[in-house]
């Protein structure tokens, strides 16, 4: 099957917003990429991810090293409100003393920063920086080496292609606190360390399943979560360009007010941005505009060429009044360009989504490339890798190439889905699929899929309630609440 389109990247005015890959465009330097693995260390007290280290140094690089820039983001992130978020202020800057020098802050040193804190004097992003810039002896060399191995640890999850994720922080972040002052980086054994995390791998996407009757129904179960979320995935990438169509104008201080205004006139839309529009924060507010209807909450930081940009997305919803779909997104899209804005990479983390379909997810990671986007009729994205947990099953899926089109019927797809159980299987509708069901399943269609060795079963989706798995001749009858994880 030929995906006709996978996402209306292209109408970001030829390439407004996009993403630089981490192998991309322009490759940070050194003195950038060491200043933001000590960022991770001391706010965070783990290893930053590829894709985040990269963006965060580029950025870096493009606004001559001012660490000043780039700090407050790390304190408004998702990651920060939800771990440290209710920590007194005095815990906060104990905390950062424990992840640079794995010790306890002196009492007039903690005292004198929570004091310029809650007086409004310094935010703790800016005393995590002086804190860092003033360490001197055992503390610096512990910073230090606990930097250096945070930075071996993400060039190895870049190097295996491994999924670093929300649930290897515990890990990752003991890892960094066992590195003290004389831990030696050059010799540190960070394989085994790696390995013993149990990432998951790239092993489990190159083991194809076996489909027999003992397992049918769970691949059934996850073929069709899987082709549920590449659709999902596709209208996912339709809201946020939708997103971009009215954010396009940000630029220039009087197209960008201009555009909001006259878009918005069944709601309002409230924008703030800075002199050189490398960043721009929107609220809106019951906003209608030509076919689409937003509210919540979305900012754009961008460098000043736009090859790099962060999207964050707040309790923000799109709807579609032709399509009658509407979605709602929490959290971060990092996008990436080429030097010519002809390709790109957007980089979904930690990005809650709901869709009017009765779908949830939450996506740990996830990486679409567009390629050709100059060129209307050569437009073509594709998610290369997506991990998310259904909310429905509470399982964690992998998937890659998927293709999605909407049809007069129903929607045809087809992705190659991965079971953490059992290997991958490759699946692909042969009756248009209708989405049509409030408990997020889906009403109608039919689906193949294909494991090892030519093993092959279909799912009939009969109702809202019931599918049919066939394998081997027999047919099994099952109903979706078996499978619900609340079950």
């Amino acid at each position: 099957m030929q995906a006709k389109h996978k996402a209306g990247l292209i109408s970001w005015l030829g390439g407004l917003f996009a993403l630089v890959m981490t192998t991309g465009v322009q490759a940070a330097t050194e003195e950038s990429i060491n200043a933001v693995h000590e960022i991770y260390v001391s706010y965070y007290g783990r290893p930053g991810d590829p894709a985040g280290v990269a963006f965060w140094s580029q950025v870096l690089d493009d606004n001559n090293g001012r660490l000043d820039l780039i700090i407050n983001d790390f304190g408004t992130s998702a990651e920060y409100t939800e771990r440290f978020g209710s920590l007194s202020t005095e815990a906060l800057i104990s905390n950062l003393y424990l992840q640079m020098f794995g010790r306890e802050a002196e009492a007039a040193g903690a005292k004198f920063w929570a004091d310029g804190i809650n007086a409004g004097q310094v935010t703790l992003a800016q005393a995590a920086i002086e804190i860092a810039g003033g360490a001197q002896g055992t503390d610096l060399s512990t910073l230090n080496n606990r930097a250096g191995v945070a930075k071996l640890f993400t060039n190895e999850v870049e190097a295996q292609n491994k999924a670093y994720t929300k649930a290897n922080i515990t890990e990752a972040r003991d890892m960094i606190l066992s590195v003290d002052s004389n831990t030696d980086v050059a010799t540190f054994d960070i394989q085994s360390r790696f390995t013993a995390f149990a990432l998951p791998s790239e092993n489990i996407k190159s083991i194809p399943a076996p489909v027999s009757t003992s397992n049918s129904a769970d691949l059934a179960v996850g073929a069709v979560r899987g082709i549920k979320k590449a659709i999902a995935n596709l209208n996912t990438t339709n809201a946020t360009n939708r997103s971009g169509l009215i954010a396009n104008g940000f630029g220039s201080s009087p197209t960008g007010i201009l555009l909001t205004t006259e878009l918005c006139l069944a709601g309002s839309a409230n924008l703030d941005f800075n002199a050189d529009g490398t960043q721009v924060e929107f609220y809106f507010n019951e906003c209608a505009y030509d076919g689409g209807y937003f509210n919540g909450g979305m900012a754009f930081e961008s460098t000043v060429d736009q090859t790099a940009i962060l999207m964050t997305f707040t309790d923000f919803v799109s709807y579609d009044f032709a399509a009658d779909y509407s979605s709602l997104m929490d959290g971060l899209i990092y996008l990436y360009y080429s030097d010519d804005f002809n390709d790109s990479i957007m980089i979904y983390e930690g990005l809650s989504f709901a869709d009017s379909t009765g779908d949830e997810y939450y996506i740990e990671y996830a990486e679409i490339t567009c390629t050709n986007i100059n060129n209307v009729d050569l437009t073509h994205c594709d998610f290369d890798e997506a991990e998310f947990v259904d909310s429905f099953t509470g399982e964690t899926y992998y998937i890659e190439d998927d293709e999605v089109v909407q049809t007069g019927a129903g929607w045809e797809a087809s992705a190659t889905v991965y079971d953490t159980e059992w290997g991958y299987i490759v699946v692909e509708t042969i009756e248009d699929l209708v989405l049509n069901c409030s408990n997020g399943s889906i009403g109608g269609g039919k689906i193949t899929f294909e494991g090892a060795e030519g093993s092959t079963g279909t799912v009939e989706l009969v109702s809202c309630d019931e599918f049919i798995v066939t394998i081997n001749g027999q047919s099994t009858t099952y109903n979706w609440s078996d499978f619900a994880k609340s079950k």
